[in-house]
């Protein structure tokens, strides 16, 4: 049995090709896993920003609401006269 490096030339070529085989399996895997990153990212990326937009439609409501509200009053509203009783004194 000779165990000396290079005497076996077709068990290295296997090697290498197993190897260089490994590293496209390897790069192909890493592509596929950033592209399920980035599938997920996306997503949870839309859910959040459609969830920020309908809380701020909402705001924007109650705001509009809320100054409607205070406006109203303040155009229809009189000034109530004061009842004031004479001094007795100064009459």
């Amino acid at each position: 049995m000779n165990t000396a490096p290079g005497s076996d030339s077709g068990g290295i070529e296997d090697l290498n090709r197993l190897h260089d085989l490994a590293r496209r399996r390897a790069q192909a895997l890493r592509q596929e896993a950033m592209d399920d990153f980035w599938r997920g990212a996306n997503a949870m990326l839309a859910l959040t920003a459609g969830a920020t937009g309908r809380s701020a439609r909402r705001l924007a409501q109650r705001l509009a609401r809320h100054a409607r509200g205070r406006l109203a009053p303040v155009e229809s509203m009189s000034i109530p006269e004061r009842k004031v009783k004479p001094c007795p004194r100064c009459n």
